[in-house]
């Protein structure tokens, strides 16, 4: 794609697939008919070391947060599930079905009964990876700086030792310090070229503002708040090949507290066998905006022209803080009457709710050399300053990665 800047940002992921629950009875206990439930769509964050603030995994856990729970669910805060229903369909939606709150709160207001042990069953959260074949942590701590104000980009290199080629499937990022992690990418580069960036400079790691500073990094993964678990769709994955190393960028931003030492960890998931189809992914960027001071539903949209057939498996959009809906399309060519087709639509935008969507289509959506990808995005700026494009926390952006193979 011609039109495709080179960008920073993001992948992410949902917080696992969730599966729907079996039907329930009409006098709910906890084993038989909420477990399942609760599994299925909150298992995924609130677990130990999940993204969510507290565990959802026991019987006690969970009638101790009972009342909590059915507020949240009722007022459809909670299971958090950002894109609009009315675009292409996505999997893993941890959007609950009216049965599953009618359940939850008939099991909450007739006292929580934790019912036998009998109707028990093995349960695996969405939130995991089926295996984990290399585990990367910072070999050493590393304390972010206010020596270029309140963000500090830095990059450190970690080594898979990878004896030939492997198609990643899957990953999660384990922030070290999530307060003042802003964002996490991690690129395949050859490592003769991270190594000489190394060796340039003192100390652990690089600053690495924009990127890794190699040519030509590929793309393998990230975090953002929000993500958790990452899993590729399908027959599908991201090649890297002997001698290649990643090359993570950390953002740190200190607007939350002092420096803390931070070791942030990425775990990959690798293909048993070759993928049949080899992806990449690739920046929808817009770039050119200036939200102007009290700027209130200031929005913009791209346009990008596919130069090629591909397939395209899935979407991530990505605004920062002011943000308050970003949409990606499908325009069919010229005289189609196909016309225009939502790929995600967030509405409500929210930085802390970050994914990864992937569609439900196992084969991918096709793409037509001559249509068009389509981004918008739209933001609230109610600040006494101009805000543009940039890395910062205080910066926006606009933009989505797409997950696609093919020739692009």
């Amino acid at each position: 794609m011609s039109r495709l800047a080179p960008a920073l940002l993001l992948v992410l992921a949902a917080c696992g697939t969730a599966t729907t629950p079996p039907p329930v009875g009409t006098d709910p206990t906890w084993y038989k008919d909420v477990q399942p439930i609760v599994t299925a769509r909150c298992g995924g964050c609130h677990r130990e070391g999940g993204i969510g603030p507290f565990p959802l995994t026991t019987y006690a856990e969970v009638k101790a947060q009972g009342a909590a729970v059915l507020d949240s669910v009722k007022n459809k805060r909670m299971p958090p599930w950002m894109p609009s229903d009315t675009c292409e369909p996505l999997r893993g939606s941890r959007r609950m079905t009216q049965a599953e709150v009618d359940t939850l709160d008939a099991w909450v207001t007739t006292g929580a009964k934790e019912g036998s042990t009998a109707d028990q069953r093995a349960l695996e959260p969405p939130g995991t990876l089926p295996w984990v074949d290399k585990t990367l942590t910072m070999t050493e701590a590393y304390t972010p700086t206010r020596a270029r104000g309140p963000d500090d980009y830095h990059c450190f290199i970690l080594d898979p030792a990878l004896g030939g080629p492997q198609d990643v499937v899957g990953f999660q990022v384990t922030p070290g310090v999530t307060r003042e992690v802003h964002h996490v990418l991690f690129y395949s580069v050859p490592q003769a070229d991270a190594q000489a960036l190394e060796d340039a400079s003192p100390g652990y790691g690089w600053q690495c503002f924009g990127g890794p500073g190699t040519d030509a990094p590929k793309l393998i993964g990230g975090w953002v708040p929000g993500t958790d678990v990452v899993r590729f769709p399908g027959q599908t994955g991201l090649r890297m090949f002997s001698g290649d190393v990643l090359v993570m960028q950390v953002h740190y931003n200190l607007s939350s507290g002092d420096p803390a030492p931070d070791q942030t960890t990425v775990r990959l998931q690798y293909a048993k066998n070759p993928v049949a189809y080899s992806a990449q992914m690739l920046p929808l960027v817009q770039h050119d905006f200036r939200i102007p001071p009290m700027g209130m539903d200031y929005s913009t949209s791209v346009d990008f022209e596919l130069p090629v057939d591909a397939q395209l498996w899935g979407v991530v959009p990505h605004m920062h803080t002011r943000g308050k809906r970003i949409s990606v399309e499908l325009v069919s060519k010229a005289g189609d009457p196909a016309g225009e087709k939502c790929l995600v639509d967030i509405p409500r935008w929210d930085f802390h709710w970050q994914e990864f969507y992937f569609f439900e289509s196992r084969t991918g959506l096709p793409l037509e050399a001559g249509q068009t990808l389509r981004l918008t995005c739209t933001w609230d700026n109610p600040s006494d300053v101009q805000v543009r494009w940039g890395e910062g926390t205080d910066d926006e952006m606009c933009l989505a990665f797409i997950y696609a193979t093919g020739a692009l």
